[in-house]
Order: C-alpha cells, then sequence, then structure tokens
C-alpha cells in the first residue's frame, strides 16, 4: 500500500514504483508492507502528515508488517498503532531500492 502525502501541489513528485519493482525483480514476496511519502513540501503550509494520510494510516497499519516512511524521522511519532517503521528518509529511486533490498533481506 501506498500514502503519498505530496500529491495535489505544483510540482511533479519522483516515481512511486521503484520499491515494487525492486522487489517483484529480486523474485521475493514481501508482507504486507505501507510506502509512507511525505517529503517538505512548501505548497503543503505544514511540515507534518496531513489528514487524508492520516486517515489512510489509521485505517491501512492494522493489517500492516511494516511501514517504511521516506520521510523525515520525526514523522515517525505520527504512525499510529506499534507497527515497526523503517525510515528511509526520502523517495527518490535509490531510496526505494535500498529499502526494497532490506526488506528482501529481513
Amino acid at each position: 500500500s501506498i500514502v503519498d502525502d505530496d500529491v495535489g501541489g505544483p510540482y511533479s513528485i519522483p516515481p512511486r514504483d521503484v520499491f515494487h519493482a525492486e522487489v517483484k525483480r529480486g523474485g521475493a514476496g514481501a508482507p504486507h508492507v505501507i510506502l509512507v511519502y511525505a517529503e517538505p513540501r512548501s505548497w503543503k503550509g505544514r511540515a507534518d502528515l496531513g489528514p487524508q494520510s492520516l486517515a489512510t494510516l489509521e485505517r491501512l497499519v492494522p493489517g500492516a508488517a511494516l511501514v517504511i516512511l521516506f520521510a523525515h524521522p520525526r514523522l515517525v511519532a505520527q504512525i499510529p498503532g506499534d507497527v515497526p517503521v523503517v525510515c528511509a528518509w526520502h523517495g527518490q529511486a535509490l531510496m526505494q531500492r535500498a529499502a526494497a533490498r532490506w526488506v528482501m533481506k529481513a
């Protein structure tokens, strides 16, 4: 599942399919992982996750094995429940590939 707090503004976002492509290429099946993208964007007018992202996380987290947070580590506090969270800092392709490789080895 993907929760993307960066869509909707005037700027383009990096591709969000790199993580899944890397896992598929590696031939591994991943548990239910939630990917959260939330980079600083001036148009948001806030530094935390927005209401829509928080509501989506409230719905998805109970069934998740892991959350990968492509954002600043301070946003970990906004992830509900007690699901493990890996902070990958930003959503660029290199971090998505690194996170996918980590999940496949875990």
